[in-house]
C-alpha cells in the first residue's frame, strides 16, 4: 500500500494539517463523470468507481472514501487527500479536461520551492536530499500558488 500511495503523492514536499481545500466539504461519493479506467504517462493504471479508487502497479491497492482517503471537488479539480502517519495529509489534485468524446487529466503534486514565506508553515523537516513542509490554513490564493508550482503527470481515459 505504501508504495502505491507514494506514487500518488510523489514529487511533493508538502503535507497539510487538514484535508485540502479546507473551505470545501468532502464528497460522500465520486461523481459519475469521473468514473472509468485511466492510465498515466508512467503506465500506472487507475479504476475510479462510486466510492473507491483502485491503483494498479506491481501491487493493487483499493482505497475507499473515508478517513484515509478524503476527496473534495472544486471546478474541474478533484483533490485527493491521503491520511499519513502522524495524522497529517498528503494531497494531489487532478484536473479533468473533456473534449467531445475524449477525456484526459493531469495529476498535480504541490510543491513549495523558494516561496515558503507565503504559507503558514507549522513545521519544516529537512533530510539529506529532501525538505518537507507541514502547512495549515491554506487560502484559495495559496492553493493556486501550490498548484502552479506543482510537478505534474498526464492521465488518459481508457474506458
Amino acid at each position: 500500500m505504501g508504495a502505491t500511495i507514494l506514487l500518488l503523492a510523489a514529487c511533493t514536499n508538502v503535507n497539510f494539517v487538514s484535508p485540502q481545500p479546507e473551505y470545501i466539504d468532502a464528497l460522500t461519493e465520486i461523481p459519475k463523470k469521473y468514473h472509468g479506467e485511466f492510465v498515466d504517462e508512467d503506465g500506472l493504471s487507475y479504476i475510479v468507481e462510486d466510492s473507491t479508487i483502485t491503483v494498479c502497479d506491481e501491487d493493487t491497492l483499493e482505497m475507499e472514501l473515508g478517513e484515509a482517503l478524503i476527496i473534495k471537488k472544486r471546478g474541474n479539480y478533484l483533490f485527493l487527500n491521503f491520511l499519513e502517519v502522524g495524522y497529517t495529509y498528503s494531497m494531489c489534485a487532478i484536473k479533468y479536461n473533456e473534449y467531445l468524446n475524449y477525456t484526459n487529466a493531469t495529476i498535480y503534486h504541490p510543491n513549495i520551492r523558494d516561496n515558503a514565506y507565503l504559507f503558514n508553515v507549522i513545521e519544516k523537516d529537512s533530510s539529506f536530499m529532501h525538505r518537507t513542509y507541514l502547512i495549515d490554513n491554506v487560502s484559495v490564493n495559496q492553493m493556486s500558488v501550490l498548484l502552479k508550482g506543482s510537478e505534474s503527470r498526464r492521465v488518459f481515459r481508457l474506458k
